[in-house]
């Protein structure tokens, strides 16, 4: 397609956007104990109330879905943008499976799905999540889990440990769900020190009794009836 042609089919659906949708935000959340902060989630909505991105998303998080948090500071009434773009999706804030962050460590964890991993031009529960993190101000995020790899979860250590678990799989290579997880898809768990997020996370089984598993693995295959 032509320069010229591109850029005017992308002036006609700004425009088109323009006319028909408006950001909604959802209910204001603290984002820490001493009550400083507090954010609410921005989101796409049309003029017929549906959401301007897939509606299957919104089981993740937030109905219609989420593509950024505005952080207030309470005392200032100053407000900020977690994210510079609306390019991502964001799928949760710092929970997970019903575990909540112990107050006392000053991070918010966030799952953003970032591309269009499976190529069907939607950006939706479907692509490959990632693991963010943020200081309480919403202020300093950076990416902490790879794009090789999907965020299939993660759990914080019971009784204030300071750990965070997080499940990750690797995406089918080809056919029809190509850049997406499925559940044969191989996982790993890496674990990441919540004193020191800076330093790199490793993986929660040593590579010595992994190895040992695998052993038990063929060992096991090996002795099972054929089909």
């Amino acid at each position: 397609m032509p320069a010229a042609e591109r850029a005017a089919k992308e002036r006609e659906a700004v425009a088109r956007i323009a006319r028909t949708s408006h950001v909604a935000y959802g209910a204001p959340v603290d984002a820490d104990s001493a009550g400083t902060y507090f954010y609410q989630p921005a989101t796409m909505q049309s003029a017929e109330g549906e959401s301007g991105f897939e509606s299957g998303y919104s089981k993740d998080y937030h109905n219609p879905p989420c593509f950024n948090l505005v952080f207030f500071h309470k005392q200032t009434g100053q407000a900020h943008l977690l994210l510079p773009h609306g390019r991502y999706l964001l799928a949760g804030v710092n929970s997970h499976e019903g575990r909540a962050l112990p107050q006392r460590y000053p991070y918010l964890f966030y799952d953003i799905v970032k591309a269009d991993t499976n190529h069907d031009g939607r950006l939706n529960h479907n692509d490959l999540h990632s693991l963010f993190v943020s200081d309480k101000a919403g202020r300093q995020l950076r990416q902490l889990t790879p794009d090789s790899l999907g965020l299939r979860g993660w759990r914080f250590f019971p009784n204030g440990s300071p750990g965070l678990l997080v499940e990750l799989a690797r995406p089918v290579k080809a056919g029809d769900h190509a850049g997406e997880l499925n559940q044969d898809s191989p996982n790993t768990w890496l674990r990441f020190d919540l004193a020191n997020l800076q330093a790199p996370p490793h993986p929660l089984l040593p590579p010595a009794l992994n190895q040992v598993l695998t052993q038990q693995l063929i060992q096991a295959e090996l002795k099972l009836p054929k089909q």
